[in-house]
């Protein structure tokens, strides 16, 4: 289960970081509350976590 956590956790944060550096870089936007963005990014981890596996269980 770790293990699934893990690989969620390697598949999301490109994505994030991508769209961090975007906003930041180019958009030239400073991150307003990081406290609120990490709780989400927390959030968004565990929720596709949960329905990875989910879906695992169903197939």
């Amino acid at each position: 289960m770790l293990k699934d956590l893990f690989g969620t956790f390697k598949s999301l944060t490109p994505i994030v970081l991508g769209l961090l550096l975007f906003q930041v870089l180019i958009l030239k936007k400073p991150l307003d509350r990081p406290q609120s963005f990490f709780g989400g990014y927390i959030l968004t981890l565990m929720g596709l976590f949960l329905f990875l596996k989910g879906l695992t269980l169903c197939l």
